[in-house]
């Protein structure tokens, strides 16, 4: 019996001292893992898609992911379905069709259309770090979206556009090269996804690839 009792004794104090250790608690990621890949060649269900009455529509299509947006100022939104606090995402990007003064690029912390971060850029080589909070829009980089046509490629061309979304520091990249980077932690949970949105001009058609959430 007393022989029983040390057995157990003796097992708990193992399991306090190796959790104590950090032994059994599971940990994070090590930094710069691939957190999630996609190359949207087919619909796994971990991404949201719309289809609306203008024919404006986020699905899979052409091996990738495509916005196609025909309405007037007007965002659409493809989210990762497991919510992503702090990440670096990396992800291709190309205009298929339609103007060049479009708006396309990566969220994080989404809570819903009137809460989030955004990382875009244009085809006409604009770009910019907005923060949407309760509605109400602000450039974070400068008053309004900055152009670039030293780094950021026009018209039809691919751009690989990585951001870093980890804690207060928000910073973008285009084709390898920094573009901005800015302090701010008013939002601090929500999910990662995917952006594009027409300006005044409708027929925006944009296509992405290659999606990479890293562990930052």
């Amino acid at each position: 019996m007393r022989k029983q009792h040390a057995i157990t004794l003796c097992t708990c104090l193992c399991l306090a001292l190796l959790t104590g250790c950090g032994l059994l608690a599971q940990q994070p990621p090590p930094t710069g893992s691939i957190l999630v890949q996609e190359d949207f060649s087919a619909d796994n269900g971990l991404w949201s898609t719309a289809l609306d009455s203008d024919s404006s529509m986020v699905g899979y299509q052409a091996e990738g992911l495509r916005f196609v947006v025909n309405t007037p100022y007007q965002d659409y939104f493809s989210l990762y379905r497991t919510p992503i606090t702090h990440a670096i995402i990396e992800v291709n990007a190309a205009k298929l069709w339609g103007p060049d003064d479009n708006l396309f690029g990566v969220v994080c912390r989404y809570q819903d259309p009137q809460n989030y971060y955004g990382f875009v850029i244009s085809s006409d080589a604009y770009y910019g770090i907005l923060l949407v909070e309760d509605g109400n829009f602000e450039m974070l980089t400068a008053d309004t979206l900055i152009h670039n046509d030293r780094i950021i490629n026009t018209g039809q061309a691919v751009n690989q556009i990585r951001v870093g979304c980890v804690q207060g520091a928000l910073w973008m990249e285009v084709n390898g090269k920094t573009l901005a980077a800015v302090s701010n932690d008013r939002l601090t949970h929500g999910q990662i996804g995917l952006m594009a949105g027409a300006t005044a001009e409708t027929g925006v058609d944009i296509l992405f690839d290659d999606f990479y959430v890293f562990q930052p």
